[in-house]
């Protein structure tokens, strides 16, 4: 393995050219956007400039540490002697001495005898401002019905939180005077900073499209943000404030993505997009980024808040030109929960990347350097290689290549274009995003490892605990099965579950889900199909003997998505479960493919008023024939009888489509002739 120092070394080209292009005079900064509140400071402005210079060039680390927090030795966060947290310390051990760029703090989650740890932070953020560190703040704290200082536990005190937050927000009521006593408190240590020209990226409200805190998914979120912002800076003069809009990871559909929407204050009271992404519930899926970026238009996105680190280069590659990452403390090593922290193998892979920027690297002058990327991303189902890897010059023609896994065929392109071929040669002249389109073939099995033999098998699955530590259980692959054995439970089968995840559905499909099973002692399981952002989808009750024997269940799907999940929830009693043998297909498939499927007998070709589809030979069974956009969703429907060799479509929706054919022989796929 390369040492971390040699890492470093074949990094230093690029990075000077990334990072210090100012010595080469390139060309005129790129940012267009000045700070939300016009007497922002002119250090303000510096910094809000570098964070939006920086897209597409590369991404500052990040590390959240907790005054109250200490080592198993009992070492504290801060000493005397350093204004490093122990944390800041060994992200330093791991990068051969490098720090990270970005000290983030919590002004809420400290205990109510512990209050003054607020202006520790603030001598930490002044000790560490000479060295060009960039700061982020966010505050966890209760309603104004309960004290300051309740922090973490008070934030997720739910109970009446739409009422107290009328009153919060009525003048001349109680609860109106006790908050705005409470903004008060922390405006005075943000004024500190102020008053010593130091820059704070400020995330109030943060993950506000979950439910778990107060504030979260409430109608009058955006008047608490605007009630905050006035309040800081018309009436305090906080002129060092950059705003950050803060939402929790979330999927492609539902009620989590639906509140990011809603919640966003507006273009005049946010300067930075960012998210929270925790592993294993979610990665860096690209449509968080692409969501973020459409609601924010040309403000900066970071990652706020993540356990396990991004793999810095891969989400360049994608396009998620992100501006920074700050891991959350105690995800810096691994950890024993269900949620993933770092191995120290990961630090030289996340800090080692051209794209990362240290503490020591930092330079406001950044300047554009004229360079386009190329950001490409695939659905299930396929991958996509490329000739030229990182961004380009201007007019640079990049190779794309499409390759389907076995059971599945490449559809098509999305995006910038909607060509159909597998290799596509792309002239980049522009920032551009492409996604190569993948479709499961007839019988194709979306389950990855099924038999749980592999070590990859294996790691395709999550065991899940919630909460811990009322829920615990082991999962055993000695024998080529997933025994999950159950230690602790509530009342609830969901408490304890084996899941996958990153399963694409269809709305309104069917899909058969086999396995085989047995338990310690009689009882039953419940497997159920959710997405990634938990939007139940169905779920059916099985009852497991003590023998080994084969169950087949069917689960239907009411949303798109390229993000279902497959949960077998066995908590509720303290029993070992074995699952073994599981595939997932959609109904009307003949079998579970073992190779690629057959090339398509179907043909499509543009008539008046919409499209024919044809076939070489007649439907042995009665068929649906479908138009779906690249996203699978449904635009057009009509029924083919057994015996059917032709029929007629409407010509619905725009963009790259298909015509999709299913019956109970058959599943076949093929593009609108009209985008070739």
């Amino acid at each position: 393995m390369a040492s971390w120092n040699d890492c470093r070394k074949d990094n230093t080209l690029l990075k000077n050219l990334l990072v210090y292009a100012a010595l080469a005079t390139l060309t005129a900064q790129a940012a267009t956007l000045a700070p939300v509140n016009p007497s922002a400071s002119a250090k303000a402005k510096a910094v809000y400039t570098y964070l939006q210079d920086l897209k597409g060039k590369g991404i500052l680390s990040g590390q959240e540490s907790m005054l109250w927090d200490s080592t198993t030795s009992g070492n504290t966060n801060y000493t005397g002697a350093s204004p490093y947290s122990f944390r800041d310390r060994y992200v330093s051990r791991q990068t051969g001495g490098k720090f990270p760029a970005i000290y983030e703090s919590d002004f809420g989650d400290i205990s109510t005898s512990a209050l003054n740890d607020r202006q520790r932070v603030v001598d930490i953020i002044k000790a560490r401002a000479p060295k060009n560190t960039i700061f982020m703040l966010n505050w966890h704290t209760g309603t104004a019905a309960l004290p300051d200082g309740d922090g973490y536990n008070g934030a997720k005190t739910l109970t009446d939180a739409g009422t107290i937050i009328d009153k919060m927000l009525t003048p001349g009521d109680a609860m109106n005077t006790s908050w705005l006593n409470r903004l008060d408190g922390i405006a005075g240590y943000l004024k500190q900073l102020r008053d010593s020209n130091i820059v704070v990226m400020w995330r109030p409200f943060h993950e506000n499209n979950g439910n778990f805190f107060w504030w979260g998914q409430q109608p009058r979120f955006k008047e608490l943000w605007q009630q905050m912002y006035d309040r800081f800076t018309r009436y305090h003069k906080l002129d060092n404030l950059l705003w950050v809009y803060n939402a929790n990871h979330f999927g492609t559909s539902g009620t989590d993505v639906n509140w990011v929407r809603k919640n966003y204050p507006g273009d005049t009271l946010v300067d930075v997009m960012s998210i929270d992404v925790y592993a294993p519930y979610f990665s860096f899926q690209k449509h968080m980024y692409d969501t973020l970026k459409a609601i924010g238009g040309d403000k900066p996105v970071g990652i706020s808040e993540n356990g396990l680190m991004p793999e810095v280069d891969k989400l360049f590659s994608e396009g998620q030109n992100y501006v920074f990452w700050v891991t959350w403390w105690g995800f810096e090593t691994t950890r024993t929960d269900n949620l993933t922290g770092n191995a120290v193998s990961q630090y030289p892979k996340a800090y080692g990347s051209s794209y990362t920027i240290t503490e020591d690297e930092i330079n406001f002058n950044i300047k554009s350097d004229g360079k386009k990327s190329l950001g490409v991303t695939a659905t299930a189902g396929g991958t996509v290689t490329r000739s030229i890897d990182g961004r380009v010059d201007s007019g640079t023609v990049v190779t794309l290549t499409a390759t389907p896994s076995v059971g599945y065929d490449f559809t098509g392109w999305s995006g910038d274009t909607t060509a159909t071929v597998t290799t596509l040669k792309v002239t980049v002249n522009k920032d551009r995003n492409l996604l190569a389109v993948f479709t499961p073939g007839a019988g194709t099995n979306l389950i990855k490892g099924g038999t749980f033999t592999t070590a990859a098998d294996q790691s395709a699955w999550v065991l899940g605990n919630y909460p811990t530590p009322d829920n615990a259980s082991t999962v055993n692959y000695a024998n080529g099965s997933a025994a999950i054995t159950v230690t602790a439970t509530d009342t609830t089968d969901f408490g304890v579950q084996i899941r996958q995840g990153g399963i694409p559905l269809d709305s309104n499909v069917t899909y058969v889900v086999t396995f085989d099973a047995f338990a310690s002692v009689a009882r039953d399981i419940t497997p159920t199909l959710t997405t990634g952002d938990w939007m139940w989808q169905s779920n059916a009750t099985v009852s497991l003997t003590t023998t080994k024997a084969p169950y087949s269940i069917e689960l239907k799907s009411n949303i798109n998505s390229a993000d279902g999940m497959i949960q077998f929830c066995v908590g509720k009693l303290l029993t070992t479960v074995t699952i073994d043998n599981v595939t997932m297909v959609r109904k009307g498939s003949a079998s579970v493919a073992s190779r690629g499927r057959k090339p398509s007998v179907l043909s499509v070709r543009a008539v008046e008023g919409g499209f024919a589809w044809l076939r070489g030979t007649a439907l042995t069974s009665p068929a649906t024939v479908r138009v779906v956009d690249v996203n699978g969703s449904e635009l057009a429907r009509t029924q083919a009888a057994a015996g059917a060799t032709t029929g007629i479509l409407p010509a619905a929706g725009s963009g790259l489509r298909f015509v999709v054919l299913e019956s109970q022989d058959t599943r076949e796929v093929h593009a609108l002739p009209s985008l070739r």
